[in-house]
C-alpha cells in the first residue's frame, strides 16, 4: 500500500503531467475529507490546480456557484455520507447542468450510490472505485481524469476561495415553524400575489384546494423577513431578476438554508437563473407563473391539472413536515436491530455464520428474440384505443411519501422520452394502462423536489425502460442521462422508434442492437397487425415476458445505506438462512403462479394473479378479459401474495368457453 506522504512527493507515473490550466474542483463529505485532501495532492503533484469543497466550506451560494464554474473537472468524493448531504447533491447537480465533465471516487465498502448521486456519478460521470491507497487505483484515478480532461478548455474564471476552515462541516439548525413564508422583489409583487391567493383544481368531486388554507405570510419586499422565515415551515422565494440581483434576497434564500426550510421556488419572470441562485435551485423542481393565464391554464397533454394546482400540491406535501437524513437512517436501524434481536433469542449460536451467497444473483435477461412474441394469430383480434385522465383513474402511486422518502415499489415500466412526442407518449400509457401495467410517467408521476433524483428513484423502483427514440431524445442531455443511468442499473429496455430514418449515435445504437424493437409514431400504429396481432398487444406481451423474468429474480440487499444499515441487512439475512437450517426447512418456497422464490416468512407480496377469466379461441382470438393477454399461464396483472397451492385449469359453470384457475 501506498502512504499519503509517498504520494505526495511523487508524481503517480513517474513522470510529471504537464496540464496547468486545468482546474478540477473536489466535492466531497466533511467526514471524507482526508481522502480528498489525499487526491487533491496527487493531483498537484501532477501539474493540475485542485480545489476542495466540502458541504460547510466555501458555504456562500456565490463561491458554491464560482467553483463550479471555475473547474474544468468535477470530482466526487463518493459515500453515504456524501448522497444524504443536500448541499453534496446540490452540487453535483449544478456541475451536471453546467456540462461538466464528473470523475466519480467510490470509497464505501458494499456501497452503490442512488438518486441523483448515483445517476451523476456512474452515469453522467466515469466512476471508479477506491477502497484503499494503492499505486494501482491512484493512476487509475489520474488516467480517469485525464481522459475527462481531454479537449477540454480551460475555464477563464477566478479561483475561488475558502469562506470557512477548508474541510468544515456544515452547521445547520432545523428550526420549527408552520406554514409558508412568500419571499419577493418588488418586480415580482404581482405574481407573489397571485400565488399568495392560488387555487387548485378538484378531482373526484373533491374540494378544491387553496393557498388561503395553508397559513400564508407575505414577506416585506423592503425589510428584514428572518424571523418570518424562521416562524415558517415552507419557504416560497418567487425568482425574478431583482431577486436575483438583491443582497437581501439572497441573504434570506440562504438563511432558509441554513434553518433546514423546505424551499418550493416560483419562477415568476422569464429569465434563467445564474450565479449564487443557480446553485440554490439546482436539480430542483420549480414552478413557472408568468400571469394568471399561464398560472391557470391547463397543460397541453394533462387537460385535468394546471401549474398552480401542482404548487398547491407541493406545498401541501412540504407543510406535511420531512424527516432528516439522520431520523431515517435511525429508523431504519431500530427495525433491523429490533428484527435480529428476535432471531438472536431463536438461534442456538449467535451471530449467525455467513449465509452461501452463490444464489443471490440475476439470470441474465432472455435474448430480444425470445421476448418478443412472433407467433402467428389466426383468429380475429380487436384493439381498442383508450383516453384516459386523472378524474378517471387512480394514478400511479408518487416517488416519495409525505417525507420526502423514496417509496420501496415496483413500477413495471418507466416511460423515457422527450417532450416534443408528449402527446404520442400518453397514449402509449393509456394502451399500457389499460394492459394493467403500473406504468411510471413524468406527468402522473408524482414529481417532486429534485428532478434528478425524481428520475433516477423512477428507473430504480421500474421493472424496465421503454425509451421512446428520436433525434430531440438522443440530443437531450436529460434523456441520455435516463438512458445511461438505467444502463448501469441493469434495466430490461424496450425501444420504440418514433422518427423514421433516425440514425442513432453509436452508444445508443449498440443498446438498441441487444434489445427488443418497436417502430410507432401515433397510436393509429397501435393497430397495425403483425402476423395478426396488433402491434399495442405485441409491446405489452414483450413487457409481460421482461416482468415475469424480473419476477423470478432473487431480491438483492440494499447497497445504497450506511455501512452500519449494509451490516445490519446482510447479518439479518444470515439469520434468516441459519433459523431456517436450524428448522430443517428451506429457506426459499417456489411460488406455482409466478415461479418466483419467496421466504414464507418474511414476504409473500410480489406475485401478480388474473382477477378474471380467460375467454375466447374458436371465433375470437383467446385472451384475459383483465388485461388481454393471449398466454394462458402468463403472468397476472392484479397485486397478490406468493403460494405454494396447486392449480386447475377449469371451465367456469354456466359460462362455456370461459377458463380460469381454481385457485386463482
Amino acid at each position: 500500500m501506498t502512504s499519503t506522504q509517498n504520494t505526495k512527493s511523487t508524481a503517480v507515473s513517474g513522470k510529471p503531467i504537464h496540464n496547468e490550466g486545468k482546474n478540477v474542483a473536489i466535492s466531497f463529505h466533511s467526514r471524507n475529507y482526508e481522502k480528498a485532501k489525499e487526491l487533491g495532492e496527487l493531483l498537484r503533484d501532477n501539474g493540475y490546480t485542485a480545489f476542495l469543497i466540502s458541504e460547510g466550506s466555501p458555504l456562500a451560494l456565490a463561491l458554491r456557484e464560482q467553483t463550479v464554474s471555475w473547474c474544468d473537472l468535477f470530482v466526487m468524493v463518493v459515500s453515504f455520507n456524501y448522497q444524504r448531504a443536500p448541499y453534496c447533491t446540490e452540487l453535483a447537480n449544478y456541475a451536471k447542468d453546467k456540462k461538466k465533465p464528473v470523475v466519480s471516487v467510490i470509497i464505501q465498502h458494499n456501497y452503490s450510490p442512488s438518486g441523483c448521486t448515483g445517476a451523476i456519478a456512474k452515469a453522467w460521470g466515469s466512476a471508479i472505485t477506491q477502497l484503499s491507497t494503492t499505486q494501482e487505483n491512484m493512476q487509475e484515478f489520474l488516467d480517469a481524469v485525464k481522459e475527462k480532461l481531454s479537449g477540454v478548455e480551460a475555464s477563464s474564471v477566478a479561483m475561488p476561495t475558502h469562506d470557512k476552515p477548508e474541510g468544515s462541516a456544515l452547521k445547520t439548525e432545523k428550526t420549527g415553524g408552520s406554514g409558508v413564508c412568500i419571499s419577493y422583489h418588488p418586480d415580482g409583487q404581482a405574481i407573489a400575489g397571485l400565488v399568495r391567493h392560488g387555487k387548485g383544481v378538484s378531482n373526484y368531486n373533491a374540494q378544491a384546494n387553496s393557498m388561503s388554507s395553508q397559513g400564508v405570510v407575505m414577506g416585506d419586499p423592503s425589510d428584514s423577513n428572518l424571523e418570518k422565515i424562521k416562524a415558517c415551515s415552507v419557504f416560497v422565494p418567487i425568482l425574478t431578476p431583482g431577486f436575483q440581483e438583491s443582497s437581501k434576497h439572497q441573504q434570506e434564500y440562504e438563511f432558509a438554508r441554513a434553518n433546514q426550510k423546505q424551499i418550493i421556488p416560483v419562477k415568476g419572470a422569464k429569465f434563467w437563473p445564474t450565479g449564487w441562485l443557480a446553485v440554490g435551485i439546482a436539480g430542483k423542481l420549480y414552478y413557472e407563473m408568468l400571469g394568471q393565464q399561464q398560472a391557470y391554464n391547463p397543460y397541453p397533454n394533462v387537460p385535468d391539472s394546471t401549474p398552480m394546482n401542482d404548487f398547491i400540491f407541493a406545498v401541501m406535501t412540504a407543510l406535511e413536515g420531512e424527516k432528516t437524513e439522520e431520523e431515517r437512517e435511525k429508523a431504519e436501524i431500530q427495525v433491523l436491530t429490533k428484527e435480529l434481536e428476535q432471531y438472536k433469542s431463536k438461534l442456538h449460536s449467535f451471530p449467525p455464520p455467513p449465509r452461501d451467497k452463490s444464489k443471490e444473483v440475476w439470470v441474465p435477461l432472455p435474448s430480444p428474440e425470445q421476448l418478443r412474441t412472433n407467433d402467428t394469430e389466426n383468429l380475429r383480434f380487436m384493439q381498442i384505443n383508450y383516453t384516459i385522465t386523472r378524474m378517471t383513474f387512480d394514478p400511479p402511486k408518487p416517488l416519495f411519501d409525505k417525507y420526502g422518502l423514496p417509496i420501496e415499489q415496483k413500477f413495471d415500466i418507466m416511460l423515457s422520452y422527450n417532450w416534443g412526442i408528449q402527446s404520442f407518449v400518453r397514449e402509449v400509457y393509456m394502451e399500457l394502462s389499460q394492459q394493467t401495467f403500473q406504468t411510471w410517467m413524468d406527468i402522473w408521476g408524482g414529481m417532486q423536489g429534485n428532478i434528478n433524483e425524481a428520475m433516477a428513484t423512477a428507473v430504480e423502483n421500474s421493472t424496465m425502460l421503454v425509451a421512446f427514440l428520436t433525434e430531440k431524445y438522443q440530443q437531450s442531455v436529460n434523456c441520455n442521462l435516463e438512458l445511461k443511468y438505467a444502463t448501469m442499473k441493469e434495466k430490461p429496455i424496450i425501444f420504440i422508434k418514433a422518427e423514421k430514418d433516425l440514425v442513432l449515435k453509436d452508444w445508443i445504437q449498440q443498446l438498441v442492437d441487444k434489445s427488443v424493437v418497436f417502430e410507432m409514431s401515433s397510436s393509429g400504429d397501435f393497430k397495425v397487425e403483425d402476423k395478426g396481432v396488433p402491434k399495442a398487444k405485441r409491446l405489452g406481451e414483450a413487457a409481460r415476458n421482461i416482468v415475469q423474468w424480473a419476477a423470478k429474480q432473487p431480491k438483492l440487499i440494499r447497497k445504497d445505506v450506511s455501512e452500519e444499515v449494509y451490516k445490519l441487512q446482510d447479518m439479518l439475512e444470515d439469520a434468516r438462512c441459519a433459523f431456517a437450517d436450524q428448522e430443517s426447512r428451506k429457506r426459499f418456497e417456489t411460488c406455482t403462479r409466478c415461479e418466483a422464490r419467496f421466504d414464507p416468512t418474511v414476504d409473500k407480496s410480489g406475485c401478480k394473479r388474473h382477477r378474471a377469466y380467460y375467454m375466447g379461441g374458436n371465433i375470437i382470438a383467446g385472451r384475459w378479459v383483465c388485461c388481454s393477454q393471449r398466454g394462458k399461464e402468463t403472468l397476472g396483472c392484479e397485486p397478490c401474495d406468493h403460494f405454494t397451492t396447486q392449480r386447475k385449469w377449469e371451465e367456469m359453470a354456466g359460462f362455456g368457453g370461459c377458463f380460469q384457475f381454481n385457485p386463482k
